[in-house]
């Protein structure tokens, strides 16, 4: 790994059943609580509420599936899979995240206010005379 690139860790929830053979449905999480989050959300759409003592086809209980991060029923199968990928280092930090926010609908005011926030901060750390 070069020093213009740096290795981060991305979660994806995937899913799929027998009912599609060799097709996946695939999320990437924005975190690993993010991936936790959403897995548990399924587990408790496919494990049936009224046996929380019974087990999955690996024979593992509810909770050892949210710990494991990892169901499968027979039918249906949902896992989170960690990752490590290289992504290049931003010559342009700041303004790679103002893009990102604005893609992701973030209001210009919302990131302006963000941005002066920011520049209060950098202020403060300058000496005083």
């Amino acid at each position: 790994m070069s020093k213009k690139t740096k290795k981060e860790t991305v979660y994806v929830l995937v899913q799929s059943d027998t009912y599609r053979e060799g097709e996946q449905d695939m999320h990437v999480c924005a975190s690993k609580e993010d991936a936790e989050k959403q897995f548990k959300e399924c587990l408790d759409y496919y494990w049936d509420p009224e046996d929380r003592d019974g087990t999955d086809n690996n024979g593992n209980t509810y909770e050892e599936c949210l710990e494991e991060l990892r169901y499968d029923d027979g039918y249906d199968r949902v896992s989170v899979e960690q990752l490590e990928v290289e992504r290049k280092v931003s010559k342009q930090p700041i303004l790679d995240a103002v893009q990102g926010l604005h893609e992701e609908g973030v209001p210009n005011k919302t990131i302006q206010k963000q941005l002066d926030e920011a520049k209060d901060l950098l202020r403060s750390y300058e000496p005083t005379r």
